[in-house]
């Protein structure tokens, strides 16, 4: 199997609260599982995840559109010519995208910083690196 059903099953629950709530959202899940263990005590891990960047609430102009290129409506013409609700919606957006982006950055480079503590505790052939697999892959 290449990829995790319970990942998968709590990020729909999770898209589904960020809908319900009409909020934007940077999500990761994780999940490992121990396929055996080493004599020395290392387990062969399969490790998963799930990832969710969710930029589209109702009051965002961005979106990721299926072919996954960034989309944004910055135009009056979006907004009934309304230039008023076009900056609003504007504005919103890129406070979103600002507070997503610092937050994120900093838990990422937090994560790095504990991943390189731990990697020397950890040799090259005891590590696993998980490849990830589409939408499509897993619905297959």
């Amino acid at each position: 199997m290449q990829y995790s059903p319970k990942l998968k099953k709590a990020m729909e629950e999770i898209k589904a609260i960020v809908k319900k709530h009409d909020i934007a959202a940077v999500v990761v899940l994780h999940n490992a599982e121990a396929t055996s263990v080493s004599p020395d005590g290392w387990a062969n891990t399969e490790g998963f995840c799930e990832y969710l960047l969710g930029i589209s609430p109702s009051y965002s102009a961005a979106a990721i559109i299926p072919d996954g290129r960034f989309a944004v409506k910055g135009k009056a013409e979006h907004y009934g010519g309304d230039k008023r609700k076009r900056n609003k919606a504007v504005g919103d957006t890129a406070n979103m995208l600002q507070v997503l982006a610092e937050q994120t950055g900093r838990l990422a480079v937090q994560l790095m910083e504990m991943e390189e503590i731990l990697s020397a505790h950890v040799e090259e052939k005891d590590r696993y690196r998980g490849d990830d697999t589409s939408h499509e892959q897993q619905n297959n």
